[in-house]
């Protein structure tokens, strides 16, 4: 196979763009980095649906998306109403704050628990297959063996994004001792989550 580093960087770079935003599924593998509390599982599991909705979309699949309206209307709704149940136990939380060390010394979910949320958040959500359009039509101009440069590329780029925001989490975790900061935190997760919903239904309320 011949290398071809500008599908390569292209395929870092473009995919790097379109992860790298507090969205709901970054907000909730932040989160788990403050607590401590299966964040790399929490990455991994999003690193591991990159790679196959990655390959998907550069094998062309992706593109199919695009004439089935139908099912991202449907995907639109699950979504929203997925990530209006996470707001809500956000504002729970804001409620009744409780401090790092309380939360830490608290009940532990289980992995299982983390994965569930997290493979909700990211397979419900619609602007990952609208993603999927794009990272095929971008694969598709490096040919049949480019493509494959771009989409290593692309997963370098979910890896970097993803592992960074769980180490940066832990790094972050002695700001958050406080109850205070605890409810900014999770106001912030609440309003991700509230502004990724309305973005999931807008197309259709309009």
């Amino acid at each position: 196979m011949v290398f071809d580093i500008a599908a390569l960087v292209t395929g870092f770079t473009a995919t790097f763009v379109l992860i790298a935003t507090i969205g709901a599924q970054s907000a909730f593998v932040l989160r788990q980095g403050i607590l401590r509390e299966h964040a790399i599982r929490a990455a991994i599991v999003c690193l591991l649906i990159d790679v196959v909705f990655i390959a998907i979309g550069v094998a062309g699949i992706g593109l199919l998306i695009d004439r089935i309206p139908w099912a991202l209307s449907a995907l639109r709704i699950l979504g929203a109403g997925y990530l209006m149940y996470l707001v809500w136990t956000s504002l729970k939380r804001i409620r009744e704050p409780e401090t790092l060390d309380a939360v830490v010394a608290g009940e532990r979910r289980d992995s299982s628990a983390v994965t569930r949320d997290l493979v909700g958040i990211t397979l419900l959500n619609a602007q990952m297959y609208v993603d999927l359009v794009l990272i095929a039509a971008l694969a598709g101009a490096f040919g049949s063996v480019g493509r494959w440069w771009y989409y290593l590329g692309a997963i370098g780029a979910s890896a970097t994004w993803f592992l960074g925001l769980a180490l940066l989490g832990a790094l972050l975790a002695p700001l958050f001792r406080s109850r205070r900061a605890w409810q900014v935190l999770e106001s912030g997760t609440a309003a991700v989550m509230l502004a990724v919903a309305w973005h999931l239904v807008s197309p259709l309320v309009h």
